[in-house]
């Protein structure tokens, strides 16, 4: 470009203008490692391992995303639902344990001795036979039983909201994941326009009837493109990761 200058046939400003985008193109390839080496650090502090990974990138066509309601039944599985629903099925066996204390309660204890002395020397061994019931103490009973019976119905509701959340919550990640393929499509439809579009005027330019400055707008046009098409591309693996962590799919399996 700059012998194209020094013969006249192309302009100064234009090569200014070429330089300018070059100077910006590194600026952004800098920043974005760092970023890169910024969240490979964080990465491997959070897994407990060595920085020194290597990253590969699992891909998948869109083939195999799932239906709906396939991630809503596997989200009953996770982890923080089995153990809401357990704990509202121990809240309910305190209901029967705190309504046992209605009946009265038998207790029989013995004892064995190895040497006795006085009127019962004669006597190995004597039992105890306790009989309890629990005649002034059915207000406080009864008053437990419904402490547990409230907890009961706030474990229930709790869990209920909990397994509603969840599934609002797969049924949207599940329709992000579906707009993001089809945005990735889209994009990709424009990175085919913008190569076509590049190749054309870089012919044009050779033979005249193009600007260097109409070039470089095409490839930036087609840089753009290729930016966004990457961003949506893994913007759809993280859709899709979130999605198998929301279903309780972890570590990430197939559809």
């Amino acid at each position: 470009l700059r012998e194209r200058v020094r013969i006249g046939r192309t302009r100064s400003s234009d090569l200014l203008t070429v330089q300018a985008a070059r100077a910006s193109s590194n600026a952004r390839l800098q920043a974005a490692e760092s970023a890169f080496r910024a969240a490979k650090l964080n990465l491997a502090n959070l897994a407990r391992i060595e920085p020194t990974f290597e990253l590969r990138e699992q891909s998948f066509p869109a083939s195999e995303v799932g239906a709906e309601d396939e991630y809503v039944r596997s989200s009953a599985t996770r982890p923080d639902l089995v153990a809401a629903r357990l704990r509202r099925d121990a809240v309910a066996k305190t209901i029967a344990i705190e309504r046992g204390d209605h009946f009265p309660s038998v207790d029989v204890s013995g004892n064995y001795f190895l040497k006795r002395e006085g009127f019962n020397a004669n006597s190995r061994w004597d039992a105890l036979l306790t009989v309890t019931v629990p005649i002034f103490a059915g207000g406080v009973i009864q008053s437990q039983v419904r402490q547990a019976s409230s907890a009961l119905k706030a474990a229930e509701i709790e869990t209920g909201l909990l397994e509603r959340n969840t599934q609002t919550e797969v049924r949207t990640l599940h329709q992000n994941l579906k707009a993001a393929v089809a945005e990735l499509q889209s994009f990709e439809e424009g990175v085919t326009l913008a190569k076509r579009a590049y190749d054309q005027i870089r012919r044009d330019y050779r033979f005249g009837l193009t600007t260097n400055l109409d070039l470089v707008n095409a490839l930036r046009s087609l840089t753009e493109a290729k930016r966004a098409f990457d961003q949506a591309r893994y913007r759809r693996l993280l859709e899709r990761t979130q999605l198998e962590v929301s279903a309780g799919r972890v570590p990430l399996g197939k559809s």
